[in-house]
């Protein structure tokens, strides 16, 4: 079990910008921010990794790539930053590279305002997890091997243009998409022409009590979507206890303290017909356990929850057979 903590320091766009204009060292500034924190946490440290250059991608940092390969090697008990975005900016893919090497290996993040523990909770914006192969991939990207594959003159192997290739995927990519939906839509392509039943729970969290007394009026209720009725309708809904914690700093650490917000959560059990088993949409939306689920009727509507089982009848099964 590691007992040892490292600190990972890296200079932004605006920490440059900063520099420029005589705001001092920043790498400095911000180690000096992490070794009091860790002494006032008592949190020894093995060792201090400072990214010289300022990459946009994982793939451009070697810093940060041993970082992670360290981390996913269990060598760390967590890693101290000046904020979480020092591991990764807005790229997805990297913020789930980042998500899944602390989640699998249980390192702790630590913030000055805040210690994350990522097996436990989602680690704020880093929620979206990419495949842990995908973080073997970067760590072991060598940019040099893509300086070769690519010419001087933007060339791919030196016969296509980089800029010509992109084109011809997206393309590609339209034409996949494009076929998927006609197929889907004419039931061709050895999908069942028939439809399938699909029941479906979804849960909407924070809901005002006085919002869930007038929807039980209105169930069961039509499903509804961009001003048209679909085949399918809400057969029930289920109140539950809404809970909602805030985290406390204290001197021991820190505390995750309930808050009664006065609200409920919401589990909404939904019936419908849908023509491709496979795609699963119910008007614009595609039913999948894990995806954000809006749901509307002709007479309520509900955004932001989430599908938490789901079940396809006889006609899912044909399809798959074929």
């Amino acid at each position: 079990m590691p007992t040892d903590y490292a600190l990972y320091l890296r200079k932004s766009r605006a920490d440059l910008e900063a520099e420029v204009h005589g705001e001092g060292d920043t790498l400095a500034r911000h180690e000096h921010i992490l070794m009091e924190l860790a002494k006032s946490r008592a949190l020894p440290i093995g060792a201090i990794y400072r990214e010289i250059v300022s990459g946009e991608r994982i793939a451009n940092r070697p810093v940060m790539q041993q970082l992670l390969a360290e981390v996913e090697d269990g060598r760390w008990k967590g890693v101290l930053v000046t904020e979480t975005s020092r591991l990764a900016r807005g790229d997805t893919i990297d913020q789930g590279i980042v998500a899944q090497a602390f989640k699998l290996s249980g390192t702790l993040i630590v913030t000055p305002s805040k210690i994350y523990d990522p097996t436990q909770v989602r680690v704020g914006k880093y929620g979206t997890i990419c495949k842990y192969h995908c973080t073997k991939y970067y760590v072991n990207l060598q940019p040099r091997r893509l300086q070769k594959m690519i010419d001087e003159k933007g060339r791919l192997f030196g016969k296509l243009n980089i800029v010509d290739l992109l084109v011809i995927l997206v393309v590609l990519v339209a034409v996949v998409v494009l076929g998927v939906k006609f197929l889907g839509k004419d039931g061709g392509g050895g999908i069942n022409p028939g439809k399938t039943q699909v029941t479906y729970t979804v849960l909407v969290k924070g809901v005002e009590q006085e919002v869930y007394d007038n929807i039980q009026k209105y169930i069961p209720g039509q499903l509804m979507a961009s001003g048209e009725m679909l085949d399918g309708q809400v057969v029930s809904v289920e109140p539950r206890a809404h809970e909602q914690t805030v985290t406390v700093d204290t001197t021991d650490g820190t505390l995750e303290i309930p808050v009664d917000e006065g609200t409920i959560d919401l589990l909404f059990t939904i019936e419908c017909n849908v023509v491709n088993p496979i795609t699963t949409e119910i008007g614009t939306q595609e039913v999948r356990v894990g995806k954000t689920h809006t749901v509307k009727t002709d007479k309520f509507e509900l955004m932001n929850g989430v599908i938490l089982d789901c079940e396809w009848g006889d006609g899912a099964a044909a399809a798959d057979a074929q």
